[in-house]
């Protein structure tokens, strides 16, 4: 499967992503805190990012106001990562 090389931001962490892996899981594999207090089940939308570049392929989420999906912002636990998505904030 391609790799994609994600960047993290603040502090410019980077990880490879498989295509097609959750993105909340391969940044807790590396060490990267993303506040998830449902455990990634896409209850508690605590796992807000904003995908700076790239285009993010999940659907919109109840937890994320209009505006904030169309700017791209979307819930790490939801979104794929390797699929154009190359910087994140958190």
């Amino acid at each position: 499967m391609p790799k994609q090389l994600i960047t993290f931001y603040p502090g410019e962490m980077k990880i490879s992503v498989d295509e097609g892996e959750n993105l909340l899981q391969a940044a807790m594999e590396a060490g990267i805190h993303i506040n998830a207090s449902c455990g990634g089940s896409g209850t508690c939308g605590k796992c807000k990012v904003h995908l700076l570049n790239g285009v993010p392929d999940s659907p919109k989420h109840p937890k994320l106001t209009q505006w904030e999906y169309d700017q791209g912002y979307r819930l790490a636990c939801r979104q794929e990562g390797g699929k154009g998505v190359g910087v994140i904030g958190y």
